[in-house]
């Protein structure tokens, strides 16, 4: 019998997408895909009508997906596919360490998780914890200090290969609650935009 866990030996034939985290998860091992397998026959369509995004064609779609995120302009051009262009946009702004998640831009295009992660044939992964860390305690009004220390925890605990979205929130959490802070988990999990069950799974697998 192999030494290996069963994570790295399952072939992943059997996975779910976890709308609410915008991941792929193999029901077999449960482990986070990082890629997934589409069946020939498996199309969507797109039920969008035939006036274009937000009904109107002279909008630019880029620059209006990147203005309704908040971050600087890409400078991309449409596609005439609009799927294929907020692919784009969401594949640019990480490249660009915007750190814009696959809820994130589902949320202000309309697509959802599932479409965009296929048709960028899931290539995006947000690794840059620091970045999402940061990002997310500035909204939360968490000082550089606060940060500092979560970042440090992290980076001390082994790769899991859980949502990126999952560690942050987990971490935050963790710290938080040992220091008293008067933040919610409900809070918290509504403003990351994950499931307080993946908060508590997580930080069960590493204490």
């Amino acid at each position: 019998m192999s030494d290996r866990p069963y994570s790295e030996i399952c072939g992943h034939e059997n996975q779910i997408l976890d709308e609410h985290e915008g991941t792929y998860i193999c029901l077999n091992c449960a482990k986070v895909i990082e890629n997934f397998y589409i069946h020939p026959s498996n199309t969507e369509t797109n039920d969008r009508d035939n006036e274009g995004f937000l009904g109107n064609k002279s909008v630019k779609l880029s620059s209006e997906i990147t203005n309704r995120l908040n971050i600087p302009n890409l400078g991309l051009e449409d596609k005439k596919n609009e799927l294929k262009s907020v692919s784009n946009v969401y594949i640019e702004a990480n490249k660009s360490e915007c750190t814009v998640t696959l809820k994130e831009m589902a949320a202000v295009s309309g697509f959802t998780c599932k479409q965009i992660g296929r048709e960028t044939k899931n290539t995006v992964q947000l690794m840059n914890l620091s970045a999402l860390l940061d990002k997310y305690c500035k909204i939360l009004n968490l000082d550089y200090r606060t940060y500092t220390l979560i970042k440090e925890n992290i980076e001390k605990v082994e790769s899991s290969g859980h949502n990126p979205l999952t560690i942050v929130a987990s971490h935050i959490y963790r710290h938080l609650k040992l220091t008293k802070t008067k933040i919610s988990m409900k809070q918290l999990c509504e403003t990351i935009g994950i499931s307080s069950i993946s908060i508590q799974r997580y930080l069960k697998r590493v204490q």
